[in-house]
C-alpha cells in the first residue's frame, strides 16, 4: 500500500521539477543568490533601451532571461480570452471586480491569474530574495522610488500575476499566432492612432495526462478547477514608474499536474470557470517551449542541490585541513553598511482561497482555507501606467572584488526579511492560512516549508433554561 501524500508535499515535489533543461526551480535561483560559495544562477540587468526603467532576471550561464518555474494551487482567473476587458454594451463575466472592469484599451486590460500560497509560502520568499537582490545592484531604482506595497509579502494568502492584452506599437511585436477574441480585435481596429496592439505573447495551458502534455481545451476538465495543483513557467521582472516600483511574475505557461477532486477534506461548490483559449504564445527571443503531445521527462532540482551540498561540504573539509596541517587562512569577512528599505503598509485585500472539491489520485484529505470573497478586491494594474521615467545611470564596470559584498548584502537582507516576516506573518497567520490538525505557527523561510496553522473553532452554544 502506498503512502498517500499530502497537498504540501504534493506542491514541493513539484516546484522541484524541471520539463527543459534550460529552466530553473524558482526555489534553486534565489538560493544562489545568498549563498557565497555558489556562484549566482540570476542576475538582474536592465532592459535594452527602458532607460533603467525595466529590468529583468537573467540566466548567467546562458545570458539569456531566465526560465523560473514553481509549482502552486489554482484559485481563479479572469476569462481567458478577455480578461477585464469588456466594451461597452457588453457582459461582465462575474469573476471580474467591478473596479477592475476596463471599457477602453489601453495597458490596464489584462488576463489574471490567483494562485493560492496559503500551504506553501515560498513564492514569496523568492521574490523577497529576488527583491533584495536588485536592490544591491549601483544602477537600479537610481531615482529612489519606494517599493509599491501591492503584493509586498505582508499578506501571504494568494499571488496573482498577469498576461497584459495589449502592447505598444513602438515596441514592434510580431503578430499573434493565435486568433484574438474579436473584442480585441475591434478594439484594436477602431484606434484613430494606432498605439496598441494585441499582445502575442500569450500563456499556453495544459494538462499532464499519463506523462503526455496535453491541450487544456481538449482535456477532461478542459479547464483548471480551484484546487488543481498547477505548474508553471515564468519570467521576472522589475518596473520602475513615477512613484514605485515594485517585481512581477510574467508566467509562460500553465500545466495541471495534480487534480484538486478529493484531494482536501473540506467540500466547497465549485465556481464556474471562464472559458478561455489555449493558443501558442511567442517570446522575443525563443526559448525551448513546451508542446501538446510531448513527453514529459522529470528534472529534479532538489537531487542535483543535494549534489551541489555534498561537493560543498567535501571543499570545505579540504579548505579546514590544509589549515590544521600550517595552511594559511584569508579572512574573507565583508561587510555592507547599507540595510534593506522598509516595507510599506498592507496591500489591499487580495482574493481567499476556496479549492474544489476535484482530485489527486491517491492524496489524503488536507483543509484549505475557504473564500470569503469570491470575487476580491484585487488592484493588480491599478496604479498609474509605468512610462518609463527619464532616468540616467552612471554605471561603472562591475569589478571581482565586489561581487563578495553584492552577495553578502542579499544575504543580509534576506535573513533580516525572514526575521521580520517571522514576526508578520504569525500576526494574520488566521486570516486565509489554511487550518490543518496538529499545525505548527506560520513560517516563511527562503527555500523552507509553508506550514499551516489551526482555524479558530467554534464555540459550544451554551443552553439556556
Amino acid at each position: 500500500m502506498t503512502d498517500k501524500k499530502s497537498p504540501e508535499q504534493l506542491l514541493k515535489e513539484w516546484r522541484n521539477i524541471c520539463f527543459l533543461e534550460e529552466q530553473l526551480t524558482m526555489s534553486e535561483a534565489a538560493d544562489s543568490l545568498i549563498h557565497d560559495k555558489r556562484e549566482p544562477l540570476v542576475e538582474a540587468r536592465p532592459t535594452p533601451g527602458s532607460n533603467n526603467t525595466n529590468w529583468s532576471l537573467y540566466n548567467t550561464v546562458r545570458n539569456d532571461e531566465a526560465i523560473l518555474v514553481h509549482a502552486g494551487i489554482w484559485n481563479s482567473s479572469t476569462p481567458l480570452d478577455t480578461g477585464n476587458f469588456v466594451p461597452e454594451g457588453e457582459k461582465t463575466a462575474a469573476s471580474i471586480p467591478r473596479k477592475r472592469v476596463q471599457r477602453t484599451i489601453g495597458f490596464k486590460c489584462d488576463v489574471s491569474y490567483r494562485i493560492d500560497t496559503s500551504l506553501d509560502e515560498t513564492i514569496w520568499d523568492n521574490l523577497k530574495t529576488f527583491e533584495c537582490h536588485a536592490e544591491s545592484l549601483e544602477n537600479f531604482n537610481v531615482t529612489k522610488r519606494d517599493r509599491s506595497n501591492y503584493q509586498d509579502g505582508s499578506r501571504r494568502e494568494m499571488y496573482i500575476m498577469a498576461y497584459k492584452l495589449f502592447t505598444r506599437t513602438f515596441n514592434s511585436p510580431r503578430e499573434p499566432e493565435f486568433e484574438p477574441h474579436e473584442w480585441l480585435s475591434k478594439a484594436v481596429a477602431a484606434q484613430k492612432w494606432q498605439e496598441w496592439a494585441v499582445n502575442p505573447d500569450k500563456p499556453k495551458f495544459y494538462d499532464l495526462v499519463d506523462g503526455v502534455l496535453v491541450d487544456l481545451s481538449k482535456s477532461s476538465p478542459p479547464e483548471y478547477k480551484k484546487g488543481d495543483i498547477v505548474w508553471f513557467a515564468f519570467k521576472v521582472t522589475f518596473y520602475i514608474g513615477k512613484e514605485s516600483w515594485s517585481p512581477e511574475i510574467v508566467p509562460m505557461e500553465f500545466v495541471r499536474v495534480v487534480s484538486g477532486k478529493g484531494l482536501y477534506s473540506d467540500s466547497f461548490e465549485n465556481d464556474t470557470p471562464d472559458s478561455g483559449t489555449t493558443e501558442a504564445a511567442v517570446v522575443r527571443v525563443p526559448p525551448k517551449r513546451l508542446e501538446v503531445g510531448q513527453s514529459i521527462t522529470f528534472i529534479s532540482r532538489e537531487e542535483l542541490a543535494g549534489k551541489q551540498k555534498t561537493e560543498e561540504r567535501s571543499d570545505s573539509e579540504t579548505i579546514a585541513s590544509s589549515s590544521t596541517s600550517g595552511g594559511t587562512k584569508e579572512d574573507t569577512d565583508n561587510s555592507n553598511n547599507g540595510e534593506g528599505k522598509e516595507e510599506g503598509e498592507d496591500q489591499s485585500d487580495p482574493d481567499k482561497t476556496a479549492p474544489s472539491s476535484s482530485s489527486s489520485e491517491g492524496a489524503p484529505k488536507e483543509k484549505m482555507p475557504k473564500d470569503n470573497d469570491v470575487n476580491g478586491t484585487e488592484k493588480l494594474a491599478e496604479e498609474s501606467d509605468l512610462d518609463p521615467v527619464a532616468s540616467s545611470s552612471a554605471s561603472g564596470g562591475t569589478a571581482e572584488e565586489t561581487t563578495t559584498s553584492k552577495t553578502t548584502t542579499v544575504k543580509r537582507k534576506a535573513e533580516e526579511y525572514l526575521d521580520a516576516t517571522t514576526l508578520s506573518t504569525s500576526a494574520h497567520a488566521s486570516e486565509g492560512v489554511a487550518s490543518k490538525k496538529g499545525s505548527g505557527a506560520v513560517a516563511g523561510v527562503v527555500n523552507g516549508e509553508g506550514k499551516t496553522q489551526e482555524g479558530p473553532k467554534k464555540k459550544a452554544k451554551k443552553n439556556r433554561s
